[in-house]
């Protein structure tokens, strides 16, 4: 990870860019500027889940859309998204404009799941185009099924790090997570709005219908309480405006936290792939995140001595 520079909480707008990238129109001035970041899981066990993972990510599109026509007159919309598996984390849509955006259809999940590089790589690539400016923040979305295994570039302590300096500029992070302890993970993140959903279309879609009556509440209330940089707000840190997902993980289909013999049987598995790994150390097969796919079982990656397999989030 390289060094970054912080800015004090304070409201930012986005700087000229390429073609493609965000600009600054003219009718900006004076807004709001939202950055909306979306990190999507498309590693190997997503594959069951593509669909609609795809519907949902779409619903989003139009609610921000739909943000944009209700508030335009004090916001400006803009949206990246980013999905991530071990070998490659694509940026799909970038910086653009939310009236500029189309349909979000590339989506193919394979392979294992950086986690950390995906998050981290995003999220700087975000600041370093609007930590300078005024009158901007950030809102962003983590959707992943699997605990992080294949991280080359950056730590969970630096990634934590990170995150708790962009709180402190104003963003607000939300995590959606499905077939791991999400409570644990956002707690080492330093995420505090996190719902965890069942492993299925039911619960993937109920997850996407929350989350999008979270985020037209959070437009909402930036709407009312958005006070311009020219308009003479006080000097020093603001406070963020923080969206008010589920405040404990939850299984969205039942909403009762997951639990029985499945999930104990899938964390017996993700506890021995990751004890694989730390005794391979530099065992190419491991550290590149060998996987197959075994029917609706998603990936399952493979001891490089005795062929013994484990589920691979």
């Amino acid at each position: 990870m390289t060094n970054i520079n912080f800015k004090k909480m304070g409201n930012v707008r986005p700087n000229s860019g390429a073609a493609g990238k965000v600009g600054t129109p003219e009718s900006s001035q004076g807004k709001m500027q939202i950055h909306n970041l979306i990190i999507v899981d498309e590693s190997g066990s997503m594959w069951e889940l593509e669909a609609m993972t795809k519907e949902g990510v779409n619903s989003v599109i139009d609610t921000i859309r739909e943000a944009q026509k209700t508030h335009g007159d004090t916001q400006e919309h803009f949206l990246t998204v980013v999905t991530f598996r071990d070998v490659a984390i694509r940026t799909i849509i970038d910086g653009q404009p939310i009236d500029r955006v189309g349909k979000f259809d590339t989506y193919s999940p394979f392979g294992s799941t950086p986690l950390y590089d995906a998050m981290g790589e995003s999220l700087t690539t975000l600041h370093e185009r609007i930590k300078t400016e005024v009158d901007a923040t950030a809102v962003v979305t983590i959707l992943t099924d699997g605990l992080e295994n294949c991280s080359m570039r950056w730590s969970l302590a630096e990634l934590k790090e990170f995150i708790e300096n962009l709180k402190e500029e104003g963003w607000t992070f939300s995590y959606m997570g499905s077939e791991h302890n999400v409570k644990e993970v956002t707690a080492s993140l330093s995420i505090d709005n996190a719902v965890e959903f069942a492993h299925d279309t039911t619960g993937v879609s109920n997850t996407w219908s929350r989350e999008r009556s979270s985020r037209r509440a959070y437009y909402d209330r930036m709407a009312n309480e958005f006070v311009p940089e020219e308009s003479g707000r006080e000097e020093g840190p603001q406070k963020a405006i923080q969206p008010q997902l589920l405040r404990q993980p939850r299984d969205a289909r039942e909403d009762k936290p997951i639990a029985g013999q499945r999930g104990l049987r899938l964390r017996e598995q993700r506890q021995r792939a990751s004890h694989w790994r730390r005794v391979a150390g530099g065992n190419a097969s491991l550290r590149g995140c060998i996987w197959s796919r075994r029917g609706t079982a998603g990936a399952v990656i493979r001891h490089p001595d005795d062929g013994r397999e484990a589920f691979d989030a």
